[in-house]
């Protein structure tokens, strides 16, 4: 759950970019109804569990009369991260934590 959290999070901090992106608009809206004072935790918890499992109800978002299901949301949070290369900065972070870790394994066997 807190990973979704930090990937709407990562998307919602990514730097302005000169043509907008309707899918980014809904993440970044989604993330104000998430964070709304009166959402609470348990709400946020409902909110996430809906959007994990790919719920087909509507996000209760407004978004000028039209409608996104979470399953919807849930691919334009994937698609998002993927376009702006979330995976590949997981990925090269990961790299140079077992890099670090192999250095330090065999630093202390010599």
């Amino acid at each position: 759950m807190l990973t979704m959290l930090h990937k709407i999070m990562y998307i919602d901090m990514l730097p302005p970019v000169h043509e907008k992106d309707p899918r980014r608009r809904i993440v970044e809206r989604y993330k104000r109804h998430l964070f709304h004072v009166r959402q609470g935790a348990g709400g946020m918890k409902k909110e996430l569990t809906r959007l994990l499992e790919g719920s087909t109800e509507h996000v209760a978002i407004d978004l000028a009369g039209q409608h996104v299901r979470y399953d919807e949301l849930h691919t334009m949070v994937e698609d998002l991260l993927s376009t702006n290369g979330y995976y590949q900065s997981i990925k090269l972070t990961a790299n140079r934590i077992e890099q670090s870790s192999s250095t330090h394994v065999m630093s202390q066997t010599l």
